[in-house]
């Protein structure tokens, strides 16, 4: 849950690609990342992929949706 909070608190102020992400919180395993962060992320619209349509394509970020934003300033 930590690390989760730290990927969106990284998000809150610029996209990131996936290396950027996982250094942020320390985590080496990118498929462990993604199963385990980004997916929790992505499936309820916190975060989304900026090309949706490659989405292992390597210049791939992450951002922040309007829906993230608008529940994170709730809970602030």
């Amino acid at each position: 849950m930590k690390k989760m909070a730290s990927v969106v608190d990284y998000l809150f102020r610029a996209s990131g690609s996936i290396t950027e992400l996982m250094g942020c919180v320390g985590e080496k395993n990118k498929s462990r990342f993604r199963q385990t962060i980004l997916k929790p992320l992505i499936d309820p619209g916190l975060i989304e992929p900026t090309i949706k349509d490659v989405p292992n394509s390597p210049k791939q970020k992450y951002a922040l949706t309007d829906n993230g934003r608008e529940k994170l300033q709730t809970i602030s």
